[in-house]
């Protein structure tokens, strides 16, 4: 069983990474978004288009 400040490192470790990625996918998206709406897409079909679609 690990010691209590080994978990604590992973566990704030996991916490970041998940933070990272979630600023990452938020960021890609809006770009993706501005990108459609920027050559034409409506609000709608930015919204649902998928970003691997769109290279």
């Amino acid at each position: 069983m690990p010691s209590s400040p080994n978990r604590w490192i992973r566990r704030t470790s996991t916490g970041s990474v998940l933070l990272v990625a979630l600023i990452a996918a938020v960021v890609s998206f809006r770009h993706m978004h501005e990108l459609a709406l920027a050559h034409g897409g409506s609000a709608l079909t930015a919204a649902l288009r998928s970003p691997n679609k769109m290279i």
